[in-house]
């Protein structure tokens, strides 16, 4: 089959979404398909545009090049746009885009752009949810997303596939060893809706509480100066910042940590968890979106209330008081995420395209 895969992300092992397409694009190679992308650079290599209107230079990129496929996959956003009357349409999501819109305005932290106030939310996600509609099968990371489409959207059961992301297999430290300090590692976006506000106000007073303890910022793409300005100069040594990393070296960001915390708004189903979870890190992670999916408090890992900074500060300190327990509870993420390899995950998307086509 050729498999013809439309996203502004193109595959790529060393980012994030890309690192999603990049396996299912091996994948789908390894069961003797053909897997063409057309990402951005093909269809406007000289300039921006806004992804309102993206899809609807993807249509015209294919249309005009005559592009033929025996399934088309894309992204959430582009599909309502996409001529596919006579092809079965895989529409992926990586969080269901309008979903995630109302949550952040819910709690205030949604970032409005120069037309953000301008455009009404039907047109916003016009292609979106017209994408749905058309799409023979609709992929989601998480259960709220599956309901929301389910509920809300009025989308048929058969038609919405819950997926999972997949993890590296990585070794950091022999199993039952527990790590000689106490640091928990934040790797994202420092973005308002991974958290990053809610980390501040509660790491200055943690690590202001607890000198032996560290807080280590990764994948952020930002200074270590820029970053640790957002902090209290009392606790700015306890911060330790890898800015970036490539695939090959990202095991050494989990090095020595023994929490993993997520205080994000939501997620589709956060890449740099699973991992963690796969390293054996006692995950700390918000009450919503793919991180419930994944985490059960006090069972393989700590749970906190979004967005509330008092929840989040007495589950790091009941970390820190119960060590032993904690690290325990991150050797059971660590088998419960056991079965998520990507290879299991990307062989998923091959079995969902032979069914479909």
């Amino acid at each position: 089959m050729k498999i013809l895969h439309l996203s502004s992300v193109d595959p790529n092992p060393n980012s994030g979404m890309g690192r999603v397409s990049y396996y299912w694009q091996q994948a789908l190679l390894a069961a003797g398909n053909q897997f063409v992308h057309v990402g951005l650079k093909e269809i406007t290599p000289h300039r921006t545009i806004h992804p309102l209107w993206q899809g609807w230079y993807f249509r015209q990129y294919l249309q005009k090049n005559n592009i033929q496929a025996d399934i088309v996959m894309a992204h959430e956003p582009l599909c309502g746009w996409l001529p596919v009357k006579n092809t079965p349409l895989i529409s992926f999501s990586h969080g269901i885009e309008e979903r995630a819109w109302l949550i952040q305005e819910q709690y205030g932290i949604l970032k409005k752009g120069r037309w953000g106030n301008v455009i009404p939310i039907q047109l916003r996600f016009y292609s979106n949810n017209l994408g749905f509609k058309k799409a023979a099968k609709i992929l989601v990371l998480n259960k709220a997303d599956y309901h929301y489409l389910i509920q809300e959207k009025k989308i048929a059961t058969h038609k919405v596939t819950l997926i999972r992301n997949g993890y590296t297999p990585m070794f950091i430290r022999e199993p039952g060893v527990l790590p000689n300090k106490i640091i928990f590692l934040f790797n994202g976006s420092w973005i308002p809706r991974k958290g990053n506000q809610l980390l501040v106000a509660v790491f200055n007073e943690i690590l202001a509480a607890f000198p032996q303890a560290v807080l280590r910022i990764a994948g952020t793409g930002l200074k270590p100066e820029t970053l640790k300005a957002f902090f209290e100069k009392r606790v700015s040594n306890q911060i330790e910042v890898i800015s970036s990393f490539h695939a090959e070296s990202e095991k050494y960001i989990y090095q020595g940590a023994a929490f993993f915390v997520l205080p994000s708004y939501l997620e589709g189903q956060s890449l740099a968890l699973n991992q963690a979870m796969a390293m054996g890190l006692c995950p700390i992670v918000s009450n919503n979106s793919g991180q419930i999916d994944m985490v059960q408090d006090k069972v393989n890992g700590l749970v906190f209330e979004t967005g509330n900074a008092v929840s989040l500060k007495s589950t790091i300190i009941w970390a820190i008081e119960h060590f032993e327990k904690a690290f325990q509870l991150g050797k059971m993420a660590q088998q419960s995420i056991a079965p998520y390899t990507w290879e299991n995950a990307a062989n998923e998307i091959v079995e969902i395209c032979k069914s479909i086509k």
